[in-house]
C-alpha cells in the first residue's frame, strides 16, 4: 500500500498553509483537508481570511497596464 503526503489536519499544519490556501497553490486533496479544518477552527479560518484580504489589497495596488497587442 502506497501512502501519499500527509494531509493538513491540525492547527500547526494548517497554520503553515494560509499563503498557499489564499493563493490557490494546494492540490485538491490538500485543499479539501485544509478547508475541512477551517470549517471547524475559527482561529485558523480568521488567519486565512486575513491573508486572503491582504493578497487582494496587494493586487489592487499594482498599476493597471494594457496588455501588449496579441496577448
Amino acid at each position: 500500500m502506497t501512502t501519499g503526503p500527509t494531509l493538513p489536519t491540525t492547527c500547526a499544519e494548517v497554520r503553515e498553509l494560509p499563503p498557499d490556501i489564499a493563493l490557490g497553490l494546494l492540490t485538491g486533496e490538500e485543499r479539501a483537508a485544509a478547508l475541512a479544518h477551517l470549517e471547524r477552527c475559527g482561529a485558523c479560518r480568521a488567519e486565512v481570511v486575513g491573508l486572503a484580504g491582504a493578497a487582494d489589497e496587494v493586487l489592487l495596488l499594482a498599476p493597471g497596464a494594457t496588455p501588449p497587442p496579441g496577448f
